[in-house]
Parts: C-alpha cells; sequence; structure tokens
C-alpha cells in the first residue's frame, strides 16, 4: 500500500477544542474499559500562553520516527488502518519509540508494563463519535489539512520535552 493513500488518519482542530477533554475519557474507556485519561492514546494540550487546548493525535502518516527508532522491530505500521502499533511480543520497553516520537503521545502503561499508541480503534475512532464539537475528525491521510496551530502546539511539546532533558 502506498503511504498515506487508502486508509484515514485523525486529524485535530483546535479552533473547535473546547478542553473537555471527553475524548481522553473515551479513548480510555474504549481501550481500558475505565476512565482514566491518563492511558488515552489522544491528550489535550492546554497552551496557556494562547488560551488554546489542542487535541494532540499520532499525526505523521509518511515516516513514523517510533517506527524507526525501535531496536526491535516492534513498532510497525498497519497495513490496513495505516495506524501504528506495537507488537507486544519483540518490544523490550527500551522507550526508544517514545523518546523519538514528536508528539509525546506514547504512552507508558505501567501496570501492564507496555507502550500504548492510537490504533484508529481498528476504524471507528471513539474520540471522533464523542467530540461534541467535531474538533476530531478521520478524514484520508492524502487529504488532511495542514494546521499551523497544530504545528505550534506540536513545536510546544517539543520545546517543552528538550527542556526536560537539557540540563539547566
Amino acid at each position: 500500500m502506498a503511504e498515506g493513500k487508502g486508509y484515514n488518519i485523525l486529524y485535530a482542530d483546535p479552533s473547535l477544542c473546547v478542553g473537555c477533554r471527553l475524548c481522553e475519557y473515551a479513548c480510555s474507556f474504549s481501550k481500558e474499559k475505565s476512565f482514566i485519561p491518563s492511558l488515552a492514546r489522544i491528550k489535550v494540550l492546554k497552551l496557556e500562553e494562547t488560551g488554546l487546548d489542542v487535541p494532540i493525535v499520532c499525526i505523521d502518516e509518511k515516516v513514523a520516527p517510533c517506527k524507526l527508532a525501535c531496536p526491535t522491530g516492534a513498532i510497525i505500521k498497519d497495513e490496513k488502518t495505516g495506524a501504528v502499533k506495537v507488537l507486544y511480543d519483540r518490544c523490550n520497553l527500551c522507550m526508544l519509540c517514545r523518546k523519538a516520537c514528536p508528539f509525546d503521545i506514547m504512552v507508558f502503561d505501567r501496570k501492564r508494563r507496555r507502550i500504548l499508541i492510537c490504533d484508529l480503534c481498528e476504524g471507528d475512532p471513539a474520540c471522533v463519535k464523542i467530540c461534541p464539537t467535531g474538533a476530531i475528525k478521520k478524514l484520508p491521510a492524502e487529504s488532511a489539512p495542514y494546521n499551523k496551530a497544530y504545528a505550534i502546539a506540536s513545536a510546544v511539546l517539543i520545546a517543552r520535552k528538550a527542556e526536560a532533558i537539557v540540563p539547566k
């Protein structure tokens, strides 16, 4: 399958997000059968400086840095959905995938000792269904619009990540 062709990605429009975090609750309940937002595969980033709430999802459909960083080949792209998936039998929990993720969206489940990432709910994302404003959409990968606010939020995330690892 050609990259970006024939499958959907999640697209988050920050201009429509009201910061309700229902997407996080729907995701965690859909996947974990519990309302535990810290285990959600989607995060709402609150940018106090701008007053913007930005739903952060894995959007890199062309090159998955997490896949490139994985030394064991445990990160794959699902041929059917295009979603990034973790093969738990191959994962050695080195966390290089988490460090490589520019969106800081990969979650480590400490209880079950595994990496969590959005798998698009096998094509029927719970976050899309529950979003009251339509801020989260499932769109064909090749037609998803570029969003400047999302790019800014991604840059903020990257900067925050860099601050955390660079000694002051």
